[in-house]
């Protein structure tokens, strides 16, 4: 019932003589969006203005008239008792408001999650793409593209299906080395899909993580929260060294206590066995304080945030000291169109989330034939450069011949350029035969100018 405010009584009061009770009882008890005054029945209107007309309506008047009221009328109307009814409504909707809270805080580890409500990683920046101009690439990316950031590992749901071993082999083909699986979320999910994403994954040599999509608001929920995670784990047939991620991006959870909650879900994880603990969340919630990086730790966190059209050369958060960057929620793969057919791409920056031993292939941007002369720098600068027979960290069988300064101060024919994440290299020839790829920095050229060619990937010589 909505609140009567003080005019209302007057009026009502004043209308004690000229209205029907039950007209009166109704514009006190109606519970609509309209005031007291707006509920009263337009015959009652017509009498309060014939009356006013006369310009005998008052206090004074409706007392003196009250004797033809039925006395359970003027019951109603006695201001003592419309006090009365203020405080009852107050006292319902306190009490309310109040049996809710505690209803919260009892059942908040109740929530109960079915299969459509269960939502995957990165919900937060999803729902938020193409908001903001700089920010939210929506257009899909294959894995295929060059010039893209790191492609090092993939987080997954029952929103993508049973993913089979062949799924995984041709993932790992182009390059993914991890998956980060989803377990449980709240108390009551978890995800039905996750038996065969694991075991087909570890069937590939492909790295297992898990994540909890979390809910909780009080340490006490944290600590339930990551004793279901930790159950669902060791059900699932996960080591005590997974990598297990609290993903923490649920608006309810931002109420001036993620870190310290956060941290004691950790906590827990760890009492339990599981001592490798991440957290994630989108960039936005550890750059305004949400989120502690400070008492997570940098090297704890993996951070979402996208850019309008990511490239090679952003390394977003890397030189900050953040363990992992989810650029992407898009990615395409060829032959891979199970589920939602889409998956969320990440760059792995410390090797935790990626197999053989946490090994990270650079992105190829760009590789041409060149055609032009230089020559090797002094032995000081060469030897700070290894010969490497096919161009450095792009793909497995690519291995060093030595040090430069074994050729420092020779003449040398450049015939091959390639440009990768992490730098610049220069295929070179001496003396006609061709040596391999080095350093761009280990070179001067001896001429301005150079023709080249595109070449195919790698250049394994």
């Amino acid at each position: 019932m909505k609140r009567i405010n003080k005019i209302s009584v007057i009026t009502m009061l004043m209308l004690t003589a000229l209205v029907p009770s039950s007209s009166i009882v109704y514009a006190i008890d109606a519970s609509s969006s309209e005031s007291a005054e707006e509920v009263i029945s337009t015959d009652t209107a017509e009498t309060l203005n014939s009356t006013s007309s006369s310009g005998e309506t008052s206090i004074e008047s409706s007392s003196s008239t009250s004797s033809s009221v039925p006395s359970e009328t003027k019951n109603s109307l006695d201001t003592s008792d419309a006090k009365d009814i203020w405080q009852s409504k107050d006292a319902e909707e306190t009490s309310e408001t109040t049996s809710s809270s505690e209803a919260n805080n009892k059942d908040e580890d109740e929530i109960v999650i079915t299969e459509d409500m269960n939502k995957p990683m990165g919900s937060g920046m999803k729902g938020t793409r193409r908001k903001r101009a700089a920010y939210a690439y929506g257009d899909p990316i294959s894995i295929t593209e060059a010039n893209r950031p790191p492609k090092n590992f993939i987080d997954v749901s029952s929103w993508n299906g049973s993913l089979s071993v062949a799924n995984y082999q041709t993932m790992k083909s182009y390059g993914i080395g991890g998956v980060v699986v989803k377990m449980t979320e709240a108390t009551t999910y978890q995800n039905p899909e996750r038996f065969a994403q694991v075991q087909n994954a570890n069937a590939v040599g492909i790295k297992v993580s898990a994540y909890h999509y979390s809910h909780f608001t009080t340490k006490d929920q944290a600590i339930k929260e990551a004793n279901y995670f930790a159950d669902t784990a060791i059900n699932t047939g996960l080591p005590k060294d997974t990598l297990m991620i609290n993903d923490a991006e649920e608006g309810s959870m931002n109420n001036g206590q993620l870190t310290a909650n956060s941290i004691a879900f950790a906590n827990q994880l760890k009492a339990r066995g599981f001592t490798n603990v991440l957290h994630y969340s989108m960039a936005a919630w550890f750059t305004e304080g949400v989120l502690s990086p400070t008492q997570l730790g940098t090297e704890n966190i993996w951070i979402a945030q996208y850019p309008f059209e990511p490239t090679a050369d952003q390394l977003w958060h890397k030189n900050e000291g953040y363990a992992a960057w989810q650029w992407s929620s898009l990615l395409t793969i060829p032959g891979v169109d199970i589920g939602v057919g889409v998956f969320d791409i990440n760059a792995d920056y410390t090797g935790r989330f990626t197999s053989s031993g946490g090994k990270q292939y650079d992105d190829l941007i760009s590789q041409k034939n060149y055609d032009y002369n230089a020559k090797v720098k002094v032995a000081s600068e060469a030897k700070k450069h290894d010969v490497y027979n096919g161009i450095y960290n792009v793909g497995p069988g690519v291995s060093s011949m030595g040090k430069g300064d074994i050729y420092a101060g020779q003449a040398a024919h450049i015939t091959g350029y390639a440009k990768t994440s992490r730098a610049e290299f220069l295929r070179f020839a001496i003396g006609g035969k061709t040596i391999g790829w080095m350093n761009k920095q280990a070179f001067t050229p001896t001429l301005n100018t150079a023709t080249y060619t595109k070449m195919n990937k790698q250049g394994i010589i």
